[in-house]
């Protein structure tokens, strides 16, 4: 039988054994938690391991494709310029060989008038010497026939003399006239040479014209065609630069087997929670439709603005969260946000949202986004971005627990980048307080576990 005592301290000590089970009971419950945990964890790792594998090989055969396409563009662009320079140098020896021989006709054209016109000159100048051979006959004939009528017959000899005087005088004017039409007929012949050899000498301007202007047109169609392979060989490499711009960009390292939505319930919040927060942005996306929000992720920020009346539309690569956006009655597009902003027309947008988006970039990808926000907004437009505070030690301590985070973004880097692309009045501001920061004290950039930053396009 036990004392007083014992019977005292059983009563005293009974529910401290009996609340150290339970804590035990606890513990082993917590310790089965854990290493659940520890098993989704180690699986979710496994599969991420493998969906990177299978995205390496993927990135290798589309880099292999694009060396393959590189290789057959330079070939062809090559062969074109190949082919250029063996046109250009026909086209040259064509040009030569037909000038050549225009030149040689033109020269043998030349010939031949020169050759009549010696001719005739000669025939002209043999028919005057016989003329003045037989008119110096006449002269010495009438003088001999007047002396000798003069001393035998007196004046009817003179009467006879006087009248043959008259005929050679008639005859002599009749052969002058006849040595000045020929001389006429030498001028005209002289003219109608001049004239062959104004018509042989336009006729080769004509050809060399002819010949300069079919030369320039084959200049012009060579320089057409070597302008149409530069801009074949431009439209390769742009082609190419654009293929390995995004292979340079793919962004999606978990695979189609990661839950991206059901890590976001676990990790980021409630939807109601989530929204809570977006009603932040209300006054300063207010007045400014169409808002895009790009990486709408759920579409806690589209259904804020739909419940106040703003026009929005939300652009989700992952194909779970767009389904679920749109299961909401959003609206909402599965693109790539990259290549639906570059596609949008400069000016078309009031707003553009990107909600813990950018730290899934690398720096080339924020700077593109950016800069590409600044175009399609309009005068007076808003850039809204939201990320995780590197500042706050709790914060930065969750920040790889998301498998597609590249790196943490500062908001010093984020205001710089935002103002070198041309938007002003940009501010900080930090919001979501840690565990520690004091009650009542507004977060500050040790404190805030999230902020926004926000600038306008002037």
């Amino acid at each position: 039988m036990s004392s007083p005592w014992e019977r005292l301290l059983a009563k005293l000590i009974g529910p401290v054994f009996r609340r150290l089970e339970q804590l035990q009971a606890e513990q082993g419950r917590l310790d089965d938690r854990l290493q659940a945990e520890q098993g989704v964890q180690a699986q979710a790792r496994a599969q991420f391991q493998q969906a990177a594998d299978e995205q390496a090989a993927k990135l290798q055969q589309f880099h292999d494709d694009l060396l393959r396409e590189k290789r057959r563009r330079d070939a062809e662009r090559d062969g074109l310029l190949r082919a250029e320079g063996a046109a250009r140098e026909s086209l040259a020896e064509q040009l030569r060989t037909e000038a050549s021989a225009q030149a040689a006709r033109a020269g043998e054209a030349a010939g031949r008038l020169a050759a009549a016109q010696a001719e005739v000159t000669n025939r002209l100048s043999e028919e005057s010497a016989v003329r003045a051979r037989e008119l110096a006959a006449l002269s010495d004939q009438l003088a001999g026939n007047v002396a000798a009528a003069e001393s035998r017959a007196g004046e009817r000899l003179a009467q006879e003399s006087r009248a043959f005087s008259e005929r050679l005088v008639a005859e002599a004017a009749r052969f002058a006239s006849e040595s000045a039409r020929h001389e006429s007929a030498l001028g005209e012949l002289a003219a109608t040479g001049e004239r062959w050899k104004a018509e042989v000498d336009r006729r080769a301007a004509d050809l060399s014209a002819r010949l300069a202007g079919e030369a320039a047109e084959r200049a012009a169609a060579l320089a057409a065609l070597a302008a149409r392979a530069q801009e074949a060989a431009r439209a390769a490499e742009s082609r190419l630069g654009g293929l390995e711009s995004r292979l340079a960009r793919v962004e999606d390292p978990v695979g189609p087997a990661f839950d991206y939505s059901g890590f976001e319930d676990r990790f980021r919040g409630a939807e109601a929670l989530i929204r809570e927060r977006h009603a932040v942005y209300l006054e300063l996306l207010r007045g400014r439709a169409p808002v895009a929000d790009l990486g709408c992720g759920r579409g806690e920020l589209l259904q804020v603005l739909a419940a106040a009346g703003v026009e929005a539309l939300g652009v989700e690569a992952d194909a779970g969260q767009a389904a679920r956006a749109a299961g909401n009655r959003l609206a909402v597009e599965r693109a790539d946000l990259r290549e639906w902003l570059a596609a949008r027309p400069a000016g078309s947008l009031g707003a553009v949202t990107l909600l813990q988006v950018i730290e899934h970039f690398d720096l080339r990808d924020q700077v593109q986004v950016i800069s590409e926000a600044h175009r399609a907004l309009r005068p007076g437009g808003a850039l809204l971005i939201e990320t995780v505070n590197p500042h706050c030690p709790e914060a930065a301590e969750w920040f790889y627990i998301d498998p597609t985070h590249r790196r943490p973004v500062y908001p010093e880097m984020m205001q710089f980048l935002m103002e070198r692309s041309g938007f002003t009045g940009v501010t900080t501001r930090f919001q979501v307080p840690c565990s520690t920061a004091p009650a009542g004290e507004p977060p500050n950039h040790k404190t805030g576990g999230d902020f926004a930053v926000w600038g306008y396009r002037p």
